[in-house]
C-alpha cells in the first residue's frame, strides 16, 4: 500500500497498529477523505482504544463520542502529540509528565558531577548546615515537586530567596 493510497483511503489498513491507524480518520463516505482509511470493526476499536488512552491526560479531549473519535487525527511527536480535529485544526497536546529521552538528555546538559548523579534530595546532607534550613528546605521541595506550576508562571528559582537565619 502506497502513502498516497493511505492518505485517499483506497485501500484497508490491515497491517498498521493502533498508534499508526491513530494518524488517519476513518473513511466513510461523504465524510473528510483527507487522511482517511478504511478500518474493520477491530481496528476501529483498537484505534478508538488507543485514542483515549492518550487523551485521558487532557481534559478537554478526553470524553470525546466515537463519531468524533472517528473523525480526529492524532499522532506522536518528539515532544507531545498533535491533533487535528474534524474541522482540519491543528493543536499541539503537550504532556504533563516528563519524556524519559529528555529526561535523560537533561540530565547530560545539566552538566552534573558523575559522584552526584544518581542521588536525589533524600540523600543530602541537611544537617551540616548550623542555621535553620527548614523554610530553605521546604521551598527547594516545592520548587521541585511544583516545578510546572512555577515555569509556567516565569518563576525561576533564583527568584525564590529563603530567610536563612
Amino acid at each position: 500500500m502506497t502513502g498516497w493510497e493511505k492518505q485517499k483511503g483506497c485501500t484497508g489498513a490491515t497491517e498498521l497498529t493502533e498508534k499508526e491507524l491513530s494518524m488517519f480518520r476513518l473513511y466513510r463516505e461523504g465524510g473528510i477523505s483527507y487522511f482517511a482509511l478504511r478500518m474493520d470493526a477491530e481496528q476501529m476499536h483498537e484505534r478508538r482504544m488507543y485514542l483515549r488512552r492518550v487523551l485521558a491526560e487532557f481534559p478537554r479531549w478526553e470524553n470525546l463520542s466515537n463519531d468524533e473519535l472517528n473523525d480526529i487525527r492524532l499522532y506522536d511527536v518528539r515532544t507531545g502529540y498533535i491533533l487535528e480535529d474534524s474541522g482540519g485544526r491543528e493543536f499541539f497536546l503537550q504532556p504533563a509528565r516528563a519524556v524519559q529521552e529528555d529526561t535523560a538528555f537533561r540530565r547530560v546538559r545539566a552538566m552534573i558531577p558523575f559522584e552526584f548523579m544518581d542521588l536525589t534530595g533524600k540523600d543530602f546532607c541537611w544537617d551540616r548546615y548550623r542555621a535553620d534550613i527548614a523554610e530553605a528546605k521546604d521551598m527547594i521541595n516545592k520548587y521541585t515537586v511544583r516545578y510546572p506550576v512555577f515555569r509556567d508562571k516565569g518563576i525561576q528559582c533564583r527568584q525564590l530567596k529563603p530567610k536563612i537565619r
